[in-house]
C-alpha cells in the first residue's frame, strides 16, 4: 500500500471512534475522511464530513467485479461495516455508472442497504427515465448485453464440443477473456431480455433517496445536506453523443505506449498485399446458393462451376471454423465497446471545500470523451458567483480517485493529470492486482509512473500488498509533508482511508 508499508502481518487495528462520530480536529475545522473499502476489484467509497460535533456521511458506489474471488462475501462485510459506521444514515448516495464493479453491492447486500435512511440519491442524467437520449443509451446497452450473453453461451458450447486440443485451448482462452469483460455487466437475470441484475442494482441505488437528483454537467454546483459550504461540481458525463462515443485518448493525450511507426507501416503493407491478391468476380453458372464467402474467394471446379465444400467444412469438430458461427467472433469487440461506452457515462464529481478551495475529484471510470468535455466551457458557480474552469478545479485537486482502476485509457494527460499540480496531491487507486489487474495489465505503466511523480509517491492502493516493484516510494517530501501524509492515512484489513482538512 502506502506508509505504513505492507507486511506479512496485518496492520494493527487502532481503537475506532464511536460509530458515526470520528474524533474531530482540535480546532474543529472541516475535515473529510475518504475511506476506500477493500472489498476486491471495484469501487466503494465512504466520505465522512466532520466539523465540530457534526458528522455527515456520503457514499460513492459499492461494487466488486464478478470475477473477484469471494467478492460477494467481501462486499457484504463492507456494507455491514458502513451501516455500523453511519448508523444506517447517508446524506448522499452517489452512483457513477452501470457497471457491476460499482453497483453489485446493492444486489449482494440489498437487505442491508434497504434499511438505510438516505436523504439524497445522485446519479448522472443518463439514468433519468424522463430523458429520451438517456433512455436510448440504456436500451442500446441492454441489447448489447443480451447479444453478448448469447455469444458467450455459443462460445462455451462450441468449446465443450471441441476435441482438437489446440482449438479447444484457443476457444477456452476466448471464453475466459469474454467472461472477464462480461464481469463488468454482471448476471443477465432470469428473464433473459431485461437489463439484468446490474440494471436492477443501479436503478435501486439511483432512486434510493428521499430526494432523487439526476445531475447534468455544467449545472450549478450541488450541496451536501448537513454540510455547510462544500460545493460539488458535476463535470460529467457529457451531453454530447460524440463525446460519449470517444473512448480512447488520441495520440499524445494519454499515457498509452505509442505504437512503433514500423509496426503501422507493416500493417498497411499487409493490408495492401491482401487487397492485391483478391481476384475478380466470376461468371458462375453452377453453385450452391448457400456457398459462403464473396465470389472472388470461391474455390472453383471449372471456370463456371463452384467446387463442393471440403468435407472438413461440415465436420462437427470443425464447427468453430465455419463462417455461420462468426457472428459470435465479434463478441470481444462488442464487449470492449460496451465497456468503454458505459465507462464514459460515468458521473464525475469534484468536491470543493469552502475555506481552502481544495478539491476531491471522483472520476468514476470516465474515459477520454468525458475528460475532454470538462474543458468545453466554464462550470456555473453558486448563485451569482463566478464561473469555474475545469483547469482551476484540477489545479486545486488534492485527492484524485484514479479513474477505471488505473487503465491507460481512463486518465487524460494534458487535459487531466498534468493539470493536477497542487503540492498536496494524493491518489487513491481502487485496484487489486490478483487476478484482474495482472490479466488486464493495470495500472498502465506510464500512467502509474506519472501518478507517482505527480503525487511524489502518495499513491494509496486498495490492494494491501501490491507487487513489490509497484510499491510507491515517497520522494521529495519535506519532513512536515511526510508527517502530514502518514498521519492522515489509516488502514486495516477492510479499508484504507485518507483525511483532508480544510484550511490546512
Amino acid at each position: 500500500m502506502t506508509p505504513p508499508p505492507p507486511t506479512s502481518k496485518p496492520a494493527s487495528k487502532p481503537k475506532p471512534p464511536a460509530p458515526g462520530h470520528p474524533t474531530p480536529p482540535a480546532d474543529a475545522r472541516l475535515s473529510v475522511r475518504v475511506r476506500m473499502y477493500r472489498q476486491g476489484f471495484g469501487d466503494c467509497f465512504l466520505l465522512t464530513f466532520t466539523e465540530g460535533a457534526r458528522t455527515t456521511h456520503a457514499m460513492i458506489d459499492c461494487g466488486v467485479h464478478a470475477s473477484h474471488p469471494g467478492g460477494p462475501t467481501l462486499i457484504k462485510k463492507a456494507a455491514e461495516h458502513i451501516a455500523k459506521e453511519t448508523q444506517g444514515k447517508l446524506a448522499v448516495l452517489a452512483v457513477t455508472h452501470e457497471h457491476w464493479d460499482h453497483v453489485s453491492g446493492f444486489e449482494h447486500a440489498k437487505d442491508t442497504f434497504k434499511k438505510f435512511e438516505i436523504q439524497q440519491s445522485w446519479s448522472a442524467w443518463t439514468e433519468n427515465p424522463q430523458d429520451n437520449d438517456a433512455n436510448q443509451i440504456r436500451e442500446h446497452a441492454r441489447k448489447a448485453r443480451v447479444a453478448l450473453h448469447a455469444a458467450l453461451t455459443r462460445l462455451r458450447a462450441t468449446a465443450r464440443g471441441q476435441s482438437e486440443p489446440a482449438a479447444r485451448l484457443a476457444l477456452d482462452e476466448r471464453v475466459t477473456g469474454l467472461e472477464g469483460l462480461m464481469g463488468f455487466s454482471g448476471p443477465l437475470g432470469a428473464e433473459g431480455g431485461d437489463g439484468g441484475k446490474v440494471s436492477a442494482a443501479m436503478n435501486w441505488a439511483a432512486r434510493s433517496g428521499k430526494k432523487t437528483l439526476y445531475l447534468n454537467p455544467f449545472q450549478a454546483p450541488v450541496g451536501i445536506p448537513g454540510v455547510d459550504g462544500v460545493r460539488v461540481f458535476v463535470l460529467g458525463p457529457p451531453k454530447s453523443e460524440a463525446a460519449l462515443d470517444s473512448d480512447d485518448p488520441r495520440a499524445g493525450e494519454g499515457y498509452a505506449l505509442a505504437a512503433a511507426a514500423e509496426d503501422l507501416g507493416a500493417m498497411s503493407a499487409a493490408i495492401g498485399a491482401a487487397a492485391s491478391r483478391r481476384g475478380t468476380v466470376r461468371s458462375v453458372e453452377i453453385h450452391d446458393p448457400l456457398t459462403p464467402f464473396a465470389q472472388d474467394h470461391w474455390r472453383m471446379a471449372s471456370p463456371k462451376t463452384v467446387a463442393p465444400f471440403p468435407s472438413a467444412y461440415t465436420q462437427q469438430d470443425a464447427g468453430w471454423r465455419r463462417i455461420d458461427g462468426t457472428w459470435a467472433n465479434s463478441a470481444e469487440d462488442l464487449a470492449l465497446a460496451l465497456d468503454d461506452h458505459t465507462n464514459n457515462t460515468s458521473l464525475v464529481l469534484a468536491f470543493q471545500l469552502p475555506k481552502s478551495g481544495k478539491v476531491l475529484l471522483f472520476a468514476g471510470d470516465a474515459q477520454a470523451g468525458n475528460w475532454r468535455s470538462w474543458h468545453d466551457r466554464p462550470f456555473a458557480g453558486s448563485g451569482a458567483g463566478p464561473a469555474v474552469a475545469a483547469r482551476d478545479l484540477l489545479r486545486d485537486t488534492v485527492l484524485y480517485k484514479v479513474s477505471h482502476h488505473g487503465s491507460v485509457n481512463a486518465t487524460m494527460g494534458a487535459q487531466g493529470l498534468e493539470l493536477m499540480t497542487n503540492p498536496e496531491l494524493v491518489a487513491m487507486l481502487p485496484l487489486y492486482m490478483d487476478p484482474l489487474g495482472k490479466r488486464w495489465k493495470m495500472p498502465g505503466p506510464r500512467l502509474y509512473s506519472r501518478l507517482c511523480e505527480q503525487t511524489r509517491g502518495r499513491v494509496i492502493w486498495a490492494d494491501p500488498r501490491p507487487p513489490k516493484e509497484l510499491e510507491p516510494k515517497l520522494t521529495k517530501l519535506s519532513a512536515a509533508e511526510l508527517n502530514r501524509f502518514t498521519s492522515a492515512v489509516r488502514q486495516d484489513d477492510l479499508f484504507v482511508e485518507y483525511t483532508v482538512v480544510d484550511g490546512e
